[in-house]
């Protein structure tokens, strides 16, 4: 069983991309076939940060502490390319 590890995750807005949205980053650990374990990066979008249908900065972070991002996020494992995640 691997150990869990405390984050704490900041919400951030990103507005550099088509839109502007609030999204976090965090470490996820993936144990693999031969024992040794993956370390990867996740990023997931909370939702959009300006238009008719934007969270505030607390909406999203809120919306973080729940948990409600679980299976709507990408990956990048260490040195490796993106992975969509379903």
């Amino acid at each position: 069983m691997l150990a869990m590890k405390a984050q704490r995750p900041q919400v951030h807005q990103r507005t550099d991309r088509k839109g502007t949205y609030w999204f976090f980053r965090y470490w996820q650990e993936e144990p693999l076939s031969d024992g040794s374990i993956r370390t990867i990066r996740r990023f997931h979008t909370l939702g959009a940060s300006s238009g008719p249908n934007a969270l505030t900065q607390l909406e999203a972070e809120a919306q973080r502490l729940r948990g409600d991002h679980e299976g709507t996020h990408s990956a990048r494992s260490n040195g490796g390319p993106l992975n969509t995640m379903a």
